[in-house]
């Protein structure tokens, strides 16, 4: 016989010997590639976009997909792009977009989404997500188009599901490896919805301005993603990264607190290392963050700055129930103004746990104006 033990936290540190699954779990990605419903292309894995496409309608995918140089994948208005998951399948599932070679014909490959991407549903435990996207450039080129390649989210479009991976921005090697002389690649993302993923982006050591920027995006975990037995990382990383912008977006996770605190249950915001960035409202829109672990995590050994700032007319960044707003460590000159702190009673959290709004941590020559700080019950002060 066999005895299974875990415990009721959902922290990643239960893991299986069997696997059973009922009669009724008859939804896999297998299954759905083996038996396309009727209406949907499947790609197969390895599939070359060349010449450029446009994808519309609905679509399983198997697993790798590459968009060479100078070629552009375009997902249409209302198409519905599933990939399979690898651990199914055994197959990676991505799309690749190749570096460009600086010639006007060979630029970097794009990616241009206007509908959405997401994972084949799988009721199997952990089966729930795809790989995401790889977007590569060329490391010792500034970005110009002509070297790295991209991603543009446009309005109204998704992007959901994605592994831990999420959109990087460096190209992995056979071996599993990162080829550091190939960072650089570009993400633009405009009122785009980034949903249920266990990171959205990641942005590797790129020694250039980058171009990258959120405007008025939606970020969202929900309980869907726990349901696959996946848990949220963050939704942006970026280490060793220049001027980011992030302008007018909402970070959330909407899953109620648990009543006991778990480090990693409700994931992050921004984290960064050695990384400079921008969180700034745009017009009259504010960034908001509201129940994650860290609203933003900056930490540097270089004293690089972070800006954080709202607008002198009451325009503000708004970080709500996160059980930390903001924790900079070593940013040197870093300006946080015009944001609004709030937290309330979160789950039933025992009155002796504490917690921050704002924590400057070994930060020289910082800027702390105008900010406000409010909460409604009396245990949550720092």
């Amino acid at each position: 016989g066999y005895i299974l033990a875990g415990n009721s936290e959902l922290n990643g540190d239960d893991y299986y010997a069997i696997k059973v699954l009922p009669p009724s779990c008859a939804t896999t990605a297998v299954a759905e590639l083996d038996a396309p419903p009727p209406g949907y292309t499947v790609i197969k894995n390895g599939t070359i976009i060349s010449p450029s496409q446009t994808w519309s309608g609905n679509y399983l995918v198997q697993g790798y997909v590459e968009v060479p140089p100078g070629k552009t994948l375009t997902i249409a208005p209302g198409a519905v792009i599933q990939f399979a998951n690898k651990t199914e399948t055994g197959i990676e599932s991505q799309i690749v977009l190749d570096e460009g070679n600086g010639g006007h014909s060979l630029t970097g490959a794009k990616l241009i989404n206007n509908g959405t991407i997401t994972a084949i549903p799988s009721c199997i435990n952990g089966a729930g997500l795809w790989d995401g996207i790889e977007v590569r450039g060329v490391s010792s080129h500034t970005q110009s188009g002509f070297y790295d390649g991209s991603v543009t989210a446009n309005p109204s479009s998704n992007i959901n599901f994605m592994s831990d991976n999420g959109i990087t921005t460096i190209k992995t090697n056979v071996d599993g490896t990162w080829d550091w002389n190939h960072t650089g690649g570009i993400i633009t993302a405009n009122q785009a919805n980034f949903t249920d993923n266990v990171r959205v982006a990641q942005f590797l050591y790129f020694n250039h301005p980058n171009s990258s920027y959120f405007t008025k995006c939606n970020f969202t975990t929900d309980p869907s993603l726990y349901a696959v037995y996946a848990l949220p990382d963050c939704f942006v990383s970026m280490y060793a990264t220049k001027g980011i912008n992030f302008t007018g977006n909402i970070f959330q996770n909407t899953k109620p607190w648990p009543a006991a605190y778990v480090y990693d249950v409700h994931g992050s915001g921004l984290v960064s290392v050695d990384a400079t960035y921008n969180v700034k409202p745009t017009g009259t829109t504010s960034n908001s963050f509201k129940g994650l672990n860290y609203g933003i995590y900056g930490l540097t050994t270089l004293g690089l700055p972070v800006t954080i700032q709202g607008t002198s007319i009451s325009i503000e960044n708004n970080f709500f129930n996160n059980y930390y707003d903001v924790y900079l460590s070593g940013a040197n000159n870093s300006i946080v103004k015009y944001n609004n702190f709030t937290k309330v009673n979160i789950g039933g959290m025992l009155p002796s746990f504490k917690t921050w709004n704002l924590f400057f941590d070994g930060c020289n020559s910082f800027t702390d104006e105008y900010n406000y700080f409010g909460a409604t019950s009396t245990f949550l002060a720092p």
